[in-house]
């Protein structure tokens, strides 16, 4: 899972508003899913070559597209997965048995590195500074 981290300048001034950030993060889950389901769909029918988002064959992958808001006590987040048992082969490549292997397809992370300055963006405008709103 991909990390975007958001430095605060000055920890002190923060004010965390929970309603804010929970709708910033459901808003980044809910584009991203959006965004990556539809660069599985794009060539739908076309065989993908390596480094290229794989293509929609029979619709199992863009399904299973899962997005979770993770909570823990040290932070917040949003998790993107893809719940179908080749998901994560395809994301990051894999090696078979004998000489078997298949080189990374990457979608979600493609769409993070797309979406990174926006993702940034939406949750540090959900942040509110002291005397500043």
């Amino acid at each position: 899972m991909a990390n975007i981290d958001i430095a605060v300048s000055n920890p002190a001034l923060l004010e965390i508003n929970k309603k804010r950030i929970g709708d910033a993060l459901r808003l980044v889950g809910k584009t991203i899913k959006a965004d990556v389901v539809a660069l599985i769909r794009a060539n739908a029918g076309h065989p993908s070559k390596p480094g290229q988002a794989p293509s929609s064959e029979t619709g199992e992958l863009a399904r299973s597209i899962k997005v979770r808001i993770v909570n823990n006590k040290k932070s917040v987040g949003v998790k993107v997965t893809a719940a179908c048992r080749y998901g994560v082969a395809l994301e990051a490549g894999a090696n078979g048995p004998g000489k078997r292997h298949m080189d990374p397809r990457p979608y979600i992370s493609t769409i993070l590195k797309k979406r990174n300055d926006w993702i940034q963006k939406t949750i540090q405008d959900a942040v509110e500074f002291k005397g500043t709103s």
